[in-house]
């Protein structure tokens, strides 16, 4: 938590507008987000004030839907044939190395890291999960999933769970030692006719939680040791295309993809509790802050990326849940 640029705080001069962020984690002081853009870009911003302090192009890079950090470095995969995983060193937003993965191993549009590896899991049919050291950028092991399109990762540092943008949506249980898929959970019983599609599955006490991309959106609770569902809830009409966005052991905060009951065309955030998936508070959004796409939690607040242009940053505080403020990245 004390890690921060050097000198003044802003780490690159690079200056233009922002447009269709996807992805996002915490780096100290500092939220860090990419773009599904080509090139794609990736931006960072002060947490306290969501004052920009820099900004990056991938040049020659496809786009970018998914991250994984150790801290020091930020490692962006991209929708590249095969896709590349781009090594950026948070310091001073700059590019320090980069690995082609393997032919047939395209579009990562997921990924999640236990700290020394990162598993990348590819949008093909089937989908293949590749694990990389991440100091030296290192292919150590991959495995083909039985599933396909995987669009969402987690770990809990023994297993990854892996869900998919199908019909009806699957997660796969994949050991992490040996990269064996050990089993996987059809949620047909949930929603057979819409996709699994989340920025993000949370995991706590051997619970995890994800959302079902329908309108009113579904939240499922999981349980992982014999990936079972444990139970399930439908949001309230206007909670449409939500996506898991971060947690803080008691309450899960939720974006809303598309809201279409505001008048103000605004996106909404949700809070959910994890006992019970009961919805116990929305904060409605103000116009332009919308397609919420990615979240960043930092155990009290939620920084929302929105998948427009320009692209929005929301801050929200899980304590209601509230808006905090908002900054556009016009420029």
């Amino acid at each position: 938590d004390t890690w921060s640029p050097p000198g003044s705080g802003v780490v690159t001069g690079e200056t233009g507008g922002i447009s269709g962020i996807r992805t996002s984690f915490i780096a100290g002081d500092y939220v860090v987000m990419g773009t599904y853009t080509s090139p794609p870009r990736v931006v960072m911003l002060r947490r306290s004030d969501l004052l920009r302090v820099g900004a990056l192009t991938l040049t020659g890079e496809a786009a970018v839907r998914a991250s994984v950090t150790d801290g020091a470095f930020g490692y962006f995969p991209t929708a590249a044939s095969p896709a590349r995983i781009v090594k950026v060193d948070l310091s001073n937003l700059t590019v320090v190395g980069a690995l082609t993965l393997a032919s047939g191993e395209n579009t990562v549009l997921s990924a999640t890291s236990d700290g020394t590896h990162g598993y990348f899991a590819t949008f093909t049919t089937p989908t293949r999960v590749v694990k990389v050291r991440l100091s030296d950028l290192t292919r150590v092991g991959a495995s083909t999933l039985s599933v396909n399109d995987v669009i969402t990762a987690a770990n809990d540092g023994v297993h990854g769970y892996f869900g998919t943008y199908t019909w009806p949506g699957w997660i796969s249980k994949v050991r992490l030692s040996d990269m064996t898929e050990v089993a996987t959970l059809s949620l047909a019983s949930v929603a057979a006719s819409s996709p699994l599609m989340v920025e993000g599955i949370a995991i706590q006490d051997g619970l995890g939680y994800c959302c079902i991309n329908t309108s009113p959106g579904r939240i499922v609770k999981v349980r992982l040791e014999g990936l079972t569902i444990d139970s399930h809830a439908t949001l309230l009409t206007g909670d449409n295309q939500p996506g898991l966005l971060g947690h803080d052991g008691t309450h899960l905060l939720v974006g809303c993809f598309y809201v279409s009951a505001l008048a103000s065309g605004g996106g909404r955030a949700l809070k959910v509790r994890m006992s019970d998936l009961a919805r116990v508070g929305a904060a409605d959004l103000p116009a332009g802050e919308t397609r919420l796409s990615t979240g960043a939690f930092d155990g009290t607040h939620s920084f929302y990326g929105g998948d427009t242009s320009p692209a929005w940053v929301v801050k929200v505080a899980l304590d209601g849940p509230t808006r905090v403020a908002g900054v556009s990245l016009s420029g």
